[in-house]
C-alpha cells in the first residue's frame, strides 16, 4: 500500500508540473482529491474522464489505472488497471505515457501470455460490454454457447471451439437470441439461426448505431446471414434493453414456400430476403473454386507465347474450364487457353424446356457451335463482355455434322442466381471445317456445364 501511494505522489507531481493547470482542470481535480487521500472521490472524478468512449484523457487513465491496481476508491481489479495503463502509453509525449510503457512492459514479464493478451484485448474493447455469457440448446448433443472471447459448438458429442471475439472494438451488448424454424418443403427441416443485437460508437460523439447480425448453426459451423444497422441514438451511453422494441426492428420467419427469411422493418435499409440453404451454399462455394481454377490456369497461360493459329484444334475442353452468360451461352476453354468452343442456343426458337438433341449438319436455325483457334494465350473469352480485347487473332471452325444435346435444370440457387438453370451440352460424333476446308473429327467426348438465365417450362 506505501508503494501504491508514493507511485501517486510522484505521479501526481507530474500531473501538475506538465502544464498550465487550466489544460488540466479536471483531472487535476481529482489528482487533488487523490493527494487528500479521498479516493473515493478521486476515482468519481477520474473514472468517466478515463473510461469514456469519447477522447479519453490519458492522465486520468493513469490513475484510474493505479486505483484499481491498489483498491483505492474501487474495488482492486489488476485486469483492468493493466488494460488501462496499456491505453495511457499511447501518451508517447508525457512523463505519465512513459510511465505507463514501463509499467506494461513489467505486467509482459509477469503476467502469462493469456493474461497480457486479455490486457491487450481489453485496452481495445474495455469492460463496460453489457455482455452476458449464453448457452442455446439445440438438439440432442447439439448445443452453442458464446463468450466474448468467441464460440463454442458440440455437434453429435464433438466440441468444436470457433476462438473469434465477438466485438474487436467498444461495444454494449444488449441481446443474443437463438430461434428455430420449420423450413422446406413439406416444413419439417429445421433450422437454427442466432441473432446479436450491440450497440457500436461511432465517430461522431456521443452517437451510437444498433448493429443486428444474424447467423446460421449450421452442424458445427456459424453461417453468417446479414449484418445491418438498424437505428441510432445519442448520449455517453446507450438505451438500456428495457427501452428498446427489437420485435419492431427485425422480423424471422418461414414464407409460404418453407424458405426462412429476414425482414428489416426500420429505417433506408428495410427488405425482406430469403436465407439461402445449406445446399445452396454448398452449390455456390463449388461453381467459386471451378471459377477460381479458371483464374488459375488463365494467370499461369503464356500471353506471349505465340502458336499458329491455323493449326487443327484439339477439341480437348474441360467441363471443370467451362462457363456461360446470359440465357443462351456456353463456352470450354483447353487447359493452355489458346483454344474455346462456343454453343449459342436460343431456348425459344428450338423449343425447347428442359433441352432437347439436335443434329449440327441440319439446325441452323436458333443454334450456333464454333471452335476458336487463338494465335496466343487469352486471359478471358471475348465474349460475355463489353470490356473491348484488343486485336484478336483467331480461326473459327464450324461443325458439319454430329450431334448437341441441352440438358436444362433448376440451378439449385434460388437465392444467389433466382430463376436460373444449370445448362449441361454434350457434343457426339462432330466434325469441324476451317475457313481453308480443312476437317477434324470428335474423338473424345466433349461436356460443358454453366448456370445461364434460362427458366424451365
Amino acid at each position: 500500500m506505501m508503494r501504491a501511494r508514493l507511485l501517486l505522489v510522484v505521479s501526481a507531481t507530474l500531473v501538475f508540473s506538465a502544464g498550465p493547470r487550466a489544460q488540466t482542470v479536471s483531472t487535476a481535480d481529482g489528482v487533488d482529491a487523490l493527494l487528500r487521500r479521498d479516493y473515493a472521490r478521486a476515482a468519481a472524478i477520474l473514472k468517466p474522464l478515463a473510461e469514456t468512449l469519447w477522447q479519453p484523457d490519458h492522465r486520468a487513465e493513469f490513475f484510474m489505472a493505479v486505483l484499481y491496481e491498489s483498491g483505492l476508491g474501487v474495488p482492486q481489479d489488476p485486469p483492468r488497471a493493466c488494460a488501462l495503463f496499456m491505453r495511457a502509453s499511447a501518451d508517447h509525449e508525457s512523463p505519465l505515457g512513459s510511465a505507463a510503457s514501463v509499467l506494461v512492459r513489467a505486467r509482459q514479464r509477469t503476467l502469462d501470455r493469456d493474461a497480457f493478451n486479455t490486457c491487450n484485448w481489453r485496452a481495445s474493447v474495455g469492460f463496460d460490454d453489457r455482455f452476458e455469457q449464453v448457452t442455446f440448446m439445440l438438439d440432442q448433443e447439439h448445443w452453442i454457447a458464446f463468450d466474448l472471447k468467441g464460440t463454442t459448438i458440440a455437434y453429435r458429442g464433438v466440441e468444436k471451439r470457433i476462438d473469434v471475439p465477438l466485438v474487436s472494438s467498444p461495444v454494449r451488448f444488449v441481446s443474443i437470441r437463438h430461434a428455430e424454424l420449420a423450413a422446406g418443403a413439406t416444413f419439417s427441416t429445421r433450422r437454427h439461426f442466432v441473432d446479436m443485437f450491440k450497440w457500436v460508437p461511432l465517430a461522431q460523439a456521443r452517437t451510437w448505431s444498433l448493429k443486428w447480425e444474424l447467423t446460421e448453426v449450421v452442424r458445427d459451423a456459424l453461417v453468417s446471414v446479414t449484418s445491418q444497422q438498424l437505428v441510432t441514438a445519442t448520449g455517453e451511453e446507450p438505451p438500456a434493453r428495457s427501452a428498446i422494441d427489437l420485435e419492431s426492428l427485425v422480423r424471422l420467419r418461414v414464407n409460404e414456400a418453407g424458405d426462412p427469411e429476414f425482414s428489416v422493418l426500420t429505417g433506408a435499409a428495410r427488405q425482406t430476403t430469403v436465407i439461402e440453404s445449406d445446399a445452396e451454399r454448398e452449390e455456390w462455394k463449388r461453381l467459386s473454386a471451378q471459377q477460381a481454377r479458371v483464374r488459375q490456369d488463365a494467370a499461369r497461360a503464356d500471353p506471349k507465347r505465340v502458336v499458329d493459329v491455323h493449326r487443327r484444334p484439339s477439341l480437348a475442353y474441360s467441363a471443370d474450364a467451362s462457363d456461360g452468360c446470359g440465357n443462351a451461352f456456353v463456352y470450354g476453354w483447353t487447359a493452355d487457353r489458346t483454344e474455346a468452343i462456343t454453343v449459342r442456343a436460343d431456348k425459344d426458337l428450338l423449343q425447347i424446356s428442359t433441352g432437347g438433341t439436335f443434329d449440327l449438319a441440319t439446325q441452323t436455325v436458333g443454334l450456333d457451335v464454333r471452335l476458336h483457334v487463338y494465335e496466343r494465350a487469352m486471359p478471358s473469352l471475348p465474349f460475355c463482355t463489353d470490356v473491348g480485347m484488343g486485336n484478336i487473332v483467331e480461326e473459327e471452325w464450324g461443325p458439319t455434322r454430329g450431334t448437341v444435346t441441352i440438358q436444362l435444370l433448376p440451378a439449385g440457387l434460388p437465392v444467389r442466381a433466382p430463376g436460373r438453370s444449370r445448362a449441361t451440352i454434350r457434343l457426339s460424333g462432330a466434325q469441324f471445317v476451317s475457313p481453308a476446308a480443312v476437317r477434324v473429327d470428335q474423338t473424345q467426348p466433349i461436356t460443358l456445364t454453366a448456370i445461364v438465365g434460362w427458366i424451365p417450362g
